[in-house]
Formats: structure tokens, C-alpha cells, sequence
């Protein structure tokens, strides 16, 4: 039996897995479009909430969900939705 991962009970403090699962190219892209709709204005901001060291606020959470389901990803888990 394999356990399915319970992404409403995934702790969402960070996106690494996320990101690590995108190819190289799509990283680029995901995070001008990331940093664009979070309202994130410099590449350090994107980097500490990729990591974790700042906190990611609750309305963020809807729109890194939806940027990475463009890629059919699960940010928090880095696994495919699909």
C-alpha cells in the first residue's frame, strides 16, 4: 500500500521541493512570475521564502499553488499532481 501524501497537513513553510523538482529552464520563468504576483521585489526575497528563512504569508500560499500546478507540481511535497 502506498501512503499518500496529505498535502492539506503539509507544513507550508517553504517551496525547496518544489523548485528542485523544475527543470533548469522553467526555474528562471517560475520564479519572474512568482516574484511578479507576490508583489516579492528582489531575487532574495524569492530565495529566503524558497528556503524558508522568511516566513510564507497566507495569501501567498494560493498563488505558489498555482504557479507550480502549471508544472504539475506540488510545491510543498515535490510531487507530481498528477
Amino acid at each position: 500500500m502506498v501512503n499518500e501524501i496529505n498535502t492539506t497537513k503539509v507544513v507550508k513553510s517553504d517551496f525547496q521541493k518544489g523548485y528542485e523538482m523544475l527543470l533548469p529552464r522553467d526555474q528562471r520563468e517560475l520564479r519572474l512570475k512568482m516574484m511578479f504576483e507576490c508583489g516579492w521585489l528582489t531575487a532574495s526575497t524569492f530565495y529566503n521564502k524558497r528556503k524558508g528563512v522568511q516566513p510564507i504569508l497566507k495569501p501567498e500560499i494560493p498563488i505558489i499553488e498555482s504557479i507550480f500546478s502549471e508544472y504539475n507540481l506540488d510545491p510543498w511535497t515535490g510531487e507530481n499532481l498528477t
